[in-house]
């Protein structure tokens, strides 16, 4: 806001004539949400208002005589330029703008006063179907234009989870409308980062109750209860083994490249195999859907379906082969905190933007780098608006059309559009959002990314 506020600093300017002394001048004052023009006028009376195809014109009369002539161009923001014309007691002012704008004059006995806001929206709404809104926002903003996309729903009436692309075919990538129209979403946007080889999620991914993914650092979570409700979290969710006798293995990751000295969890979501190289280090054991413990491998090992593999290595490996053995029983499930009772779904992004109702963003805490952080782009992002009801939201950008939003530019907006809490989720060239089986926005790469998961709203 800093170079904002250079560029529209207080301007007095005298205007030439023959009562110089007391000559009527015009000035812009900043404010934090916007500039106030005010133009010095002795008992100003617009005669007429004249619509221009890029701006208004004011004629007025006023009480004295002065001749003078003041152009005054503006570099960026909604408003171009301001001309303002007297001949004795004659006044012309015209305001030009970069974007549609209906301005009202304040006019009182000494002063010609128009506000012109830092952002100027547009803003058509669809009715979908009840409790749920489509939204266009069309934004001047002083960095230049933004396109919104906003698809409100209350989860009373609609179901609100992630999906999978290819389910069925392990960890894949595919565009957000296939993900949809498969689906038979009525809205969709794109979900979690992901792994730009494989294609697996990169954070906490729940479908149903079950952990596809582990949480990644103490990255934000956003989670669905059952009853419609949402929060979002910071913990790291985890899988657990039960043993019996209240002996508890908790895996060191869940669907992820397994790594030395270390616990894996593979589920069906990973594929048919855990692609793990066959090593003497390393145990791998196979249980079924019912928790039956089938076999060991050293790498490589088939997914039952419906079922898991364990895969520990190095210094993770004893305890394993001490406690598990063909024929046992095991027991395999998410370790929930009070607040994650209930949990149907939950989906793994950052930073946080909205805390409580206040912008929060935490990208330095969640460990993320300046070409997410930092800078203008392409945002998605899902919001809870308290109650049942969520926002659903992307924003343009990196084109002519739409800049794109910073992360805090991005808060804020989500604040205003009623936020109680919010995240960031994947953006860039994955922006996408679907309505209706159409892509809505429009992709910085000029076509949809193929993504790893979408957060699709359907009918219960």
């Amino acid at each position: 806001m800093r170079h904002l506020r250079t560029l529209l600093l207080t301007l007095a300017l005298g205007l030439a004539g023959a009562q110089a002394a007391s000559a009527e001048t015009w000035k812009t004052v900043a404010s934090d949400t916007g500039v106030q023009f005010k133009v010095n006028l002795k008992n100003p009376r617009i005669v007429r208002k004249v619509p221009l195809v890029d701006g208004m014109r004011w004629d007025i009369e006023v009480s004295n005589s002065v001749k003078n002539h003041v152009v005054k161009q503006l570099a960026s923001g909604p408003l171009a330029s301001v001309t303002i014309d007297q001949n004795k007691r004659y006044v012309r002012i015209v305001a030009r703008w970069r974007f549609p704008y209906v301005m009202t004059p304040k006019v009182s006995h000494d002063r010609f006063e128009l506000f012109i806001p830092y952002t100027i929206t547009r803003t058509s709404t669809v009715d979908l179907s009840e409790g749920l809104t489509f939204q266009r926002m069309n934004r001047w903003t002083m960095a230049g234009p933004v396109s919104v996309n906003v698809v409100n729903a209350d989860l009373k009436h609609y179901a609100l989870r992630p999906q999978l692309a290819r389910p069925g075919q392990g960890f894949s990538v595919e565009p957000v409308s296939a993900i949809a129209n498969r689906s038979k979403a009525l809205a969709a946007i794109n979900g979690s980062f992901f792994a730009p080889k494989g294609g697996a999620p990169i954070g906490l991914l729940m479908l149903d109750g079950q952990i596809v993914s582990s949480s990644y650092f103490n990255r934000s979570v956003f989670g669905v209860r059952y009853d419609g409700t949402c929060f979002i979290n910071n913990a790291k969710l985890k899988a657990a083994i039960g043993l019996g006798d209240n002996r508890v293995f908790v895996p060191n990751g869940v669907n992820r490249e397994a790594t030395r000295n270390q616990l894996i969890l593979y589920t069906s979501h990973w594929g048919n195999r855990t692609r793990t190289y066959p090593d003497p280090s390393r145990r791998e054991f196979m249980i079924a859907a019912d928790g039956t413990v089938l076999a060991a491998n050293t790498g490589n090992s088939e997914i039952p379906r419906g079922g898991y593999v364990v895969s520990g290595q190095g210094t993770a490996l004893k305890a394993l082969v001490e406690q598990f053995r063909i024929g046992k029983r095991v027991a395999v499930y998410a370790q929930l905190s009070d607040e994650w009772q209930g949990v149907r779904s939950a989906i793994g992004g950052g930073p946080t933007l909205v805390s409580g109702g206040q912008v929060k963003v935490t990208a330095r805490e969640e460990r993320f780098g300046p070409e997410i952080a930092r800078g203008r782009a392409p945002r998605t992002a899902i919001a809870y608006l308290g109650g049942t009801s969520i926002a659903m939201v992307t924003v343009d950008g990196r084109q002519k059309h739409s800049v794109g939003m910073t992360l805090y530019e991005l808060a804020r907006l989500l604040r205003e559009l009623g936020a109680h809490d919010a995240i960031n989720l994947d953006g860039g060239g994955s922006t996408a959002m679907v309505v209706r089986g159409k892509l809505v926005n429009h992709p910085s790469d000029g076509v949809e990314r193929s993504v790893n998961n979408a957060l699709i709203v359907t009918r219960p």
